[in-house]
């Protein structure tokens, strides 16, 4: 076997999707990204096949890179994954509204896999966390179903037959019935009611930050879009900086607006179910939607040791964590890799004596076969993503 056993720096790669934010984006203003189109909507540290990293010595892939010398990925994750990384590891910049979505789990994903791989190009589940770098707007699981027939509004009588029936029996409501009602409706009677619905709200002399959330869906689907009276369905909140919210297979959610980082497996599997121009998957969705009330749990790291985790769930794929803002401390690997990147400030890592430096939107890669590795941060934002 080749050897290798040296810290790997990386550059990201520029995913540019409609969504994204223009040269305002941290991505670019921050870090000095280039994209094609103007657009940066998200950066990529990994192996996925899409977009993997590049290091930045050789301008070589991490695919390729670790093609070549596996030990880098520790005789644990090898078993596992073969030669991938156990996660991927992102920045988003959301200027507008990302599609209503969920991801597989464990046992769907494979079999989505199997039968549709254009639309669903990876086997692995896709648990994520996002970690907040501004204050993140999102729709996250099913509200309550008292705030959900609360919302009912003149629109839905448009393409809801039974709508005076729904507010007369809200003991038969359910989640699953109300959601099915919206997505097997006449799709052009939802697209003209969400239109009325925008509409009616514009006039309203003071509209709540819900409804001018809904208003700025007019530019983006002046058509309209059944995505729209999802808001009315989803819970609506906001995470603020150095917050964090873990979502799981099968919740409901959709990135409204802000800057985050975000780790999840290394997957890019997505059902979507409305705001979007992409393949949307209805079917899949009614049968795997956690139909359930999901208050959000905020995570934040509560520790003040130089190390601290993100206190997610056990997923078999990653944790994350967080360095002091000024640490000078001997870490292991544990025989896993890991993956740090730099979000601000000074940042380096030392092996054997030697130092290499983590800049600003960039990452290192310590392979698992090093047994330990020195971090030196001042006043750094420095995070660390490891196997779980």
């Amino acid at each position: 076997m080749a050897k290798r056993s040296s810290i790997i720096q990386l550059k990201g790669i520029v995913q540019e999707y409609d969504w994204g934010k223009d040269s305002t984006s941290i991505i670019s203003a921050n870090f000095g990204y280039k994209s094609a189109s103007g657009k940066f909507a998200e950066l990529w540290f990994g192996t996925h096949p899409k977009a993997p990293a590049i290091i930045s010595q050789t301008s070589k892939n991490l695919l390729e890179e670790i093609e070549t010398y596996p030990q880098i990925l520790g005789t644990k994750v090898l078993e596992k994954f073969g030669k991938n990384l156990p996660f991927l590891f992102k920045l988003l910049s959301v200027s507008e509204a990302l599609s209503i979505q969920a991801h597989p789990d464990g046992e769907r994903a494979p079999l989505l896999h199997a039968k549709d791989p254009r639309n669903y190009p990876d086997k692995f589940p896709k648990p994520e966390v996002g970690i907040a770098i501004s204050p993140v707007k999102l729709l996250y699981g099913f509200r309550p179903l008292t705030e959900i027939t609360n919302f009912l509004n003149p629109e839905h009588k448009d393409f809801v037959p039974e709508y005076q029936e729904i507010l007369k029996k809200l003991a038969d409501l359910s989640y699953q019935k109300i959601y099915q009602e919206l997505v097997t409706a006449d799709p052009n009677l939802v697209k003209q009611a969400s239109k009325s619905l925008i509409l009616r709200l514009t006039q309203k002399e003071v509209p709540s930050e819900l409804e001018l959330e809904i208003i700025k869906l007019k530019k983006q689907y002046p058509d309209g879009d059944l995505g729209v009276f999802c808001f009315y369905l989803l819970n609506f909140i906001t995470v603020q900086p150095g917050e964090a919210l873990y979502i799981d297979s099968n919740i409901p959610h959709a990135y409204l607006k802000g800057e985050l980082l975000e780790c999840m497996a290394p997957s890019d599997n997505v059902v979507r179910g409305g705001l979007t121009n992409k393949y949307i998957d209805q079917e899949t969705l009614l049968s795997m939607l956690d139909f359930q009330e999901h208050q959000a749990k905020i995570l934040t790291i509560t520790g003040k040791s130089d190390l601290n985790f993100y206190q997610t769930p056990d997923n078999g794929f990653f944790k994350i964590g967080k360095f002091a803002k000024t640490v000078d401390q001997l870490f292991a690997t544990d025989g896993n890799p890991q993956l740090l990147f730099c979000l601000s400030g000074e940042a380096s890592i030392l092996i054997d004596y030697e130092v290499y430096p983590i800049p600003p939107g960039q990452a290192v890669l310590v392979p698992a076969d090093l047994k330990d590795f020195q971090i030196k941060t001042n006043e750094a934002d420095l995070f660390l993503v490891t196997y779980h």
